[in-house]
C-alpha cells in the first residue's frame, strides 16, 4: 500500500521520527512518496534520504501538481490538501494513506488491516465542529449534501485510488463544460480557463479545484463519494478511528505534554494505529523523540 507525505524543510525532524515508525511497524508499505516545495526538495531528500528499509520517491510539489507555478497564493495547508488528492494519479495499489509529519504510527499494520474487507475505513464525529468545510464542499459538486453537522476523519487517512479518480473524472468534465463552482471562485475559474487552456502539462481538474480553493480534501473527498452514490463501493463506516483521537495531542492539550504517556497508544494491537501530535502545538522534535524513544 502506497502512501502520501507533503513535507516542507522545516518539518524534516518530525517527519524522521514518522519514519522510524513506519520501519517498524507498517508491514507491506509501498512507495511511500515525500512531496516537498521545489526549494525545499533537496533538504528534504537529505534529511530523509538515509531511510533504508522505507522505498521513498521525493517529489517536487510542482511536479505532482504543475497547477502550483502558474496560479499564484496557494500555500501551505491548501497546497497539501491538493497533493493528497493528486498523488492518486501516481499510486500503484488500490487505496493509499495519507500522512503528515506530526503523525506515528504505534501499531503493526498492514494494509490487510487497514481494509480488512477490501475497503477502507472512514470515521465520522456526530459533530459540527468546522461547518465552514462543508459549506465550501456543498458549493463545489453539485449536489446536496448526504450528511450535515458532522466531521469525516482527517489525516492520517486512507483513500482509494479509483474513488479519487471519480472525483477527478467529475471535476475534468465540469472544467470542460465550464461548469463553474458558486460564488467569486467561479471568476477564479473562468481566469484560469481563458489563461491557460491548452496547457498539456495542466489539468482542468487540478485547474477546478487550485482556482476553487478554499476547500478541505476530506470533506470534498468523502462527501463527494456520498453524494454520488459512490461511497459503499470503496469506504466503510467504523467506530474507532486509525488514529487514537482521545490520545492524540491537539494544540488545547500541549501545556499538558509532560504528564503525556505514549504507552497505551503502544499497548495490544489497533484499531487505532496512528496518533497525532499536531504540528500547531509547536513541540520540539528532540522532546518528542524522548517520549517515544523506548518504542521506535
Amino acid at each position: 500500500m502506497d502512501a502520501v507525505l507533503p513535507l516542507a524543510a522545516r518539518d524534516v525532524p518530525r517527519a524522521q521520527i514518522l519514519l522510524a515508525s513506519l520501519r517498524r511497524r507498517f508491514e507491506g508499505l509501498g512507495t511511500l512518496f515525500v512531496v516537498a516545495p521545489s526549494a525545499h526538495l533537496d533538504e528534504v531528500e537529505r534529511g530523509l534520504g538515509g531511510s533504508e528499509g522505507l522505498r521513498l520517491e521525493f517529489l517536487s510539489d510542482d511536479v505532482v501538481v504543475p497547477e502550483f507555478a502558474v496560479l499564484p497564493g496557494i500555500r501551505g495547508w491548501y497546497k497539501q490538501q491538493l497533493i493528497k488528492l493528486a498523488i492518486a494519479e501516481r499510486v500503484a495499489s488500490p487505496f493509499y494513506v495519507t500522512l503528515d509529519a506530526d503523525v506515528v504510527l504505534t501499531r503493526g499494520v498492514s494494509p490487510e488491516r487497514l481494509c480488512p474487507n477490501s475497503r477502507a475505513p472512514c470515521f465520522v464525529i456526530e459533530a459540527d465542529l468546522h461547518p465552514g468545510w462543508y459549506a465550501r464542499t456543498a458549493r463545489l459538486i453539485e449536489r446536496p449534501l448526504r450528511q450535515k453537522g458532522i466531521v469525516h476523519n482527517v489525516t492520517p487517512a486512507v483513500l482509494a485510488k479509483a474513488g479519487v479518480g471519480f472525483l477527478i473524472d467529475h471535476f475534468e468534465e465540469r472544467w470542460k463544460e465550464r461548469r463553474w463552482a458558486r460564488g467569486a471562485r467561479a471568476w477564479r475559474q473562468r481566469w484560469a480557463h481563458l489563461r491557460f487552456r491548452g496547457r498539456a502539462e495542466l489539468a482542468g481538474w487540478r485547474l477546478f479545484l487550485a482556482a476553487g480553493m478554499h476547500w478541505t480534501e476530506y470533506a470534498l473527498y468523502y462527501s463527494f463519494l456520498e453524494a454520488y452514490d459512490l461511497f459503499d463501493r470503496f469506504h466503510e463506516r467504523v467506530t474507532t478511528c486509525v488514529y487514537d483521537v482521545d490520545r492524540s495531542v491537539w494544540k488545547a492539550g500541549a501545556r499538558s505534554f509532560d504528564e503525556w504517556s505514549p504507552k497505551a497508544l503502544f499497548d495490544g494491537e489497533g484499531p487505532p494505529y496512528f496518533v497525532v501530535l499536531q504540528s500547531n502545538t509547536q513541540l520540539p522534535a528532540p522532546l518528542i523523540w524522548e517520549k517515544l524513544a523506548g518504542y521506535l
